[in-house]
């Protein structure tokens, strides 16, 4: 399956939904925007005028192309895909994708060394194509 890539703005305003929803969660009118520090006032749940102000202010973020289909998804991609060690509570590269690595080189070594024995020449030619091989792999872990 392909998804299609978040862009810093998606990534941004995701950040942004996670923040206004944060400050209902924390009890306060959330800001209309990230730079309007001085709008800041409790929220109450049971008054009227802060529920229609929060709808008002809730339709106007929801103006904003938000992308958020392409960050979520993309992050469930990327833990699907198992980029991320299992094991870890926090992000970090899974180590199977170091071991593949690792395991890659060993073979395109042994296939160097293999070429320069059968044709007493293959090695300088080679190598330069083994190093444009492992410039490309690492642009793009493809699981």
């Amino acid at each position: 399956m392909k998804i299609a890539k978040a862009s810093k703005e998606d990534i941004e305003n995701a950040m942004g939904l996670n923040s206004f929803l944060n400050s209902i969660e924390d009890g306060w009118m959330p800001n209309e925007s990230h730079d309007d520090e001085n709008d800041s006032k409790r929220f109450n749940s049971d008054d009227f005028d802060d529920l229609k102000e929060f709808h008002r202010r809730v339709m106007k973020f929801n103006d904003r192309p938000s992308g958020l289909m392409r960050v979520v998804w993309g992050f469930a991609t990327c833990v699907d895909a198992e980029l991320f060690d299992p094991e870890k509570s926090y992000l970090s590269v899974n180590p199977k994708i170091f071991e593949t690595e690792k395991e890659l080189l060993k073979s395109l070594e042994e296939a160097e060394q293999w070429i320069a024995r059968s044709t007493g020449n293959g090695e300088t030619n080679f190598r330069d194509k083994l190093k444009d091989v492992i410039g490309k792999a690492k642009l793009e872990v493809k699981p």
